[in-house]
């Protein structure tokens, strides 16, 4: 029984022992567990922060010598410095978390620092952490149980506590590096070069700089004894002090110039006489450009140059060999260049700048010729390439002269005037016609007023048929006038011009007036008061309708339409007098109807239709000679005599100034802001087409010689004489010897280097729009010509040629010539400058003395009347 209830208590023995080593080994893990746990914590914790502080610390050393850089251009051995100082920092980190990796914290560590923070904890953990690595064991007696007290009251104090401070440490590290990272983000943000700066302060021997240079033309072979213009474009910071070094052959010595700067961003300075072989470089801020070279080469040279000129068969001129590059010559003419040059000639061509270049081949005598048949105006180029493919020939461009044969200048010499005659008799004619190259048939044009023309040909005397008199005679009779009708009649004469013509001169128009005066009413010059001439007027108007030529007819037909219109306004002035408000109704009738037909002449001449605008001229001047026949007290307010109606007259007169003007000053407001809102808009355009030109391309160069040629003072349409003729070996040059400006327009319109540049995509439709609204301006100021004399038609002829040019422009930019856009739009720039200012000055009502459309009225109404419309039909 002893034993029995000894061995029951063993048995009992052994659970209790086994449950508490179970509870000291639960103890025991879940203490480890934890406390590898925080050391694991600890060490990636101290590895992290280790980085991001080396991090933060480089990029706020990386971002300060940066800024330093930005404002001071550091020099290079202080960028070196701060390279060298990342480099150490770089090691140092590197060192440090290659120690931190290999020696980790072990339990105990981590079981101090929780203690550190938690002082409550006492030393229970790290005592019991020493016993779990085996620092301590239990080899006393009751140790044991000691050490399992130890592990669960260690164990208990690790449940309740939470390790939050590596998580704060980590963020707190963060926001360090997220501090720098947010300082560098601003800093490439405003710093235009702010990567530039970086990457200086990273790798001081970058080539990185905050200036970049483009120049040009970089490496070129030029003809000896040339200039050359270097071109240095800047990007990045702007340049302080730019200079241009270079050095001759092998000079050892750099000479040194400063960069000028004519276009916004762009710097030039020209080389002079260049020989030999000249090497150069720019420099600028921090940044010098690579070394470029120019070699010199001596060009094939032009010798000699002879050009045949074979004219026209009709013309009957001997050929002749001009010596001059700059030959005036009939349109029509054949043309042969032989050219003779020194030097190893491969090819050589003709370049025009205005039409396709002609290649010239070599014959057997060693020139170079071609032909070809001269049709217009041209500037042109003689291209000489040798052998080695380099090119040379005049630089500034030679000048073609194509004349047209005008036609015969013809004049009616006898009587020469409007005469006054009798129904019944003859009226002998004597005529004169000149021409270059003779004179054809000569025919004598006359009508009664407002029926059927007839004609007859005159009988020719003279020597030869450069110079010519003719006879002829008018027969009143079969006409059957009654009085105060007329009949209008000019000389017409034909030349021999088979090519293109023949061309037809006319005589200035002249009347025939059957009437009870001595003399013709508009040749009336009695009195002295200031009054308005209608019949010597509308005589005029229809005179300067008959003789426009065809192909000026769009140009000068609106300013006899604005002559038109304000005869009407005059006329309506006196319809309103008191004259002809107690006239006989048949007188009143027929001033109406002549104001009616006035209206539909100038119907007619707007829509360029001269049939019916002579049409209704005719009829004007019918009715108002029968208003006069019925009512002869007309005669002295029509002539220059004194009534009882001048008062009234001039009285209507200052009221419809005054509404003229109220009514020109709201328009033309509106019309000069639109026409300064399209010249902020093209300047834009031109700023767009300069910025994309290549300045050095040997096509723009020429083009810009030809432009600058010397300007012609052409007279305004209608308002010029008849064009001299010259013999045509003489060069018959406009005013002053110069190109008028069709020709140089074609000059400007010629070969361009054609660029394609993505950023001017959209210059194309926006210069298509605003040659549109020019249009539409040019309207608006034709409608306002009409409605006020003041506003003369010309200001709307001046926009159309403006509309003109932009359109021109816009063509230019489809086809990416922005060169030549750019100089189509600065012709339409400074028209639209020079046009704002006109308007300024009308809107003011202070126009100029010069400016016979706005000088004041009536009184010097006649004069500018019979003047301008004296020079449309009396030409000399």
């Amino acid at each position: 029984m002893a034993g029995y209830r000894n061995g029951s208590k063993r048995n009992d023995k052994v659970p209790e022992r086994q449950r508490k080593e179970t509870s000291m080994n639960k103890h025991s893990q879940y203490n480890a567990d934890r406390l590898e746990t925080i050391r694991r914590a600890k060490n990636r914790t101290a590895r992290l922060t280790w980085t991001i502080n080396i991090a933060a610390a480089a990029l706020f050393v990386l971002l300060t010598v940066a800024l330093l850089d930005y404002w001071l251009l550091l020099p290079w051995p202080a960028r070196a410095a701060n390279a060298a100082l990342l480099t150490g920092l770089g090691v140092f980190w590197a060192t440090r978390l290659w120690r931190l990796i290999r020696r980790p914290a072990n339990l105990k560590a981590a079981a101090l620092e929780l203690e550190a923070r938690r002082p409550e904890l006492g030393c229970v953990v790290s005592t019991a952490a020493e016993y779990l690595t085996g620092e301590r064991s239990a080899t006393q007696d009751y140790e044991p149980e000691l050490v399992d007290a130890l592990q669960e009251q260690a164990a208990k104090k690790l449940l309740l506590i939470e390790t939050r401070w590596y998580r704060t440490q980590m963020v707190q590290t963060a926001s360090v590096l997220a501090g720098a990272l947010a300082v560098m983000v601003v800093f490439l943000a405003i710093a235009p070069a702010g990567w530039v700066a970086l990457r200086r302060s990273l790798w001081p021997w970058t080539p990185a700089a905050y200036t970049r240079i483009e120049v040009e033309p970089g490496n070129v072979e030029i003809p000896e004894g040339r200039d050359q213009e270097i071109t240095t474009r800047f990007k990045g910071r702007p340049p302080k002090h730019p200079q241009l070094y270079w050095r001759t052959g092998n000079n050892p010595h750099w000479q040194q110039a400063s960069l000028t700067m004519p276009d916004q961003g762009t710097y030039v300075h020209p080389l002079k006489n260049l020989r030999g072989t000249i090497q150069y470089r720019v420099a600028a801020n921090d940044v010098v450009s690579p070394d470029y070279e120019i070699t010199t080469f001596i060009p094939p040279e032009i010798k000699h140059l002879a050009i045949q000129v074979d004219y026209p068969a009709y013309t009957k001129q001997k050929s002749v060999e001009e010596r001059t590059p700059n030959p005036s010559v009939v349109r029509g003419s054949h043309l042969t260049f032989r050219v003779t040059a020194s030097g190893q000639i491969d090819t050589a061509r003709l370049r025009f700048a205005n039409q396709p270049g002609i290649e010239l081949k070599r014959n057997e005598k060693d020139e170079w010729t071609t032909s070809f048949t001269a049709r217009k105006d041209a500037y042109y180029w003689i291209e000489l390439t040798d052998k080695k493919g380099r090119k040379s020939g005049n630089e500034k461009p030679y000048h073609l002269t194509v004349l047209p044969d005008e036609p015969p200048d013809v004049q009616v010499f006898s009587p020469g005037m409007d005469i006054r005659a009798d129904a019944t008799n003859k009226i002998p004619l004597k005529i004169s016609i000149a021409d270059d190259f003779g004179v054809g048939e000569v025919k004598l044009i006359f009508h009664k007023v407002n029926q059927t023309e007839q004609s007859i040909v005159c009988v020719k005397q003279g020597a030869n048929d450069k110079d010519v008199t003719a006879t002829a005679e008018i027969d009143l009779s079969p006409l059957q006038l009654k009085e105060y009708e007329l009949v209008a009649y000019h000389a017409e004469a034909a030349d021999n011009n088979t090519l293109d013509g023949p061309g037809i001169g006319k005589s200035p128009v002249y009347f025939i007036e059957y009437t009870t005066k001595e003399k013709a009413l508009s040749q009336c010059n009695g009195g002295n008061g200031q009054k308005i001439n209608l019949l010597e007027t509308q005589k005029q108007i229809i005179a300067a309708t008959t003789v426009v030529k065809e192909n000026e007819i769009e140009s000068r037909f609106p300013d006899i339409a604005a002559i038109q219109r304000q005869t009407k306004a005059y006329a309506q002035i006196f319809q309103n007098s008191f004259l002809l408000s107690v006239s006989p109704p048949e007188a009143r009738s027929e001033f109406a109807a002549a104001i009616t037909s006035m209206d539909g002449a100038t119907k007619a001449l707007d829509s360029l239709r001269r049939p019916a605008a002579l049409r209704a001229e005719d009829e004007t001047l019918e009715h108002l000679y029968q208003a006069t026949r019925l009512l002869p007290e007309l005669e002295a307010g029509m002539c220059r005599g004194q009534g009882n109606c001048i008062k009234i007259v001039l009285e209507a007169i200052e009221k419809l100034k005054e509404s003229q003007k109220k009514q020109r000053e709201e328009q033309l407001s509106t019309l000069i802001n639109q026409a300064k809102r399209l010249a902020q808009a093209q300047a834009k355009l031109n700023d767009l087409y300069r910025a994309a030109q290549d300045p050095n391309s040997p096509q723009q160069d020429s083009e810009k010689t030809a432009a600058s040629q010397d300007k012609k003072n052409g007279a305004r349409p209608g308002q010029g004489g008849r064009p001299r003729q010259g013999h045509p070996n003489e060069p018959a040059r406009a005013e002053g010897g110069q190109p008028n400006d069709g020709e140089r327009r074609e000059a400007r319109n010629g070969e361009g280097e054609k660029q394609d540049n993505e950023s001017l995509t959209q210059s194309g439709p926006d210069q298509k729009q605003l040659g549109d609204e020019a249009n539409e301006l040019a309207s608006k100021l034709r409608e306002l010509s009409g409605k006020d004399p003041r506003v003369s038609n010309r200001y709307s002829r001046d926009m159309r040629e403006i509309a003109a040019h932009l359109d021109q422009a816009a063509q230019y930019t489809v086809e990416r010539n922005f060169h030549s856009a750019g100089i189509e739009g600065g012709f339409g720039l400074s028209g639209l400058t020079r046009l704002i200012s006109a308007l300024e000055v009308l809107y003011q009502d202070n126009p100029r003395a010069t400016d016979l459309a706005a000088e004041e009225y009536p009184k010097e109404y006649e004069k500018w009347i019979a003047e301008y419309l004296r020079k449309l039909s009396y030409e000399e």
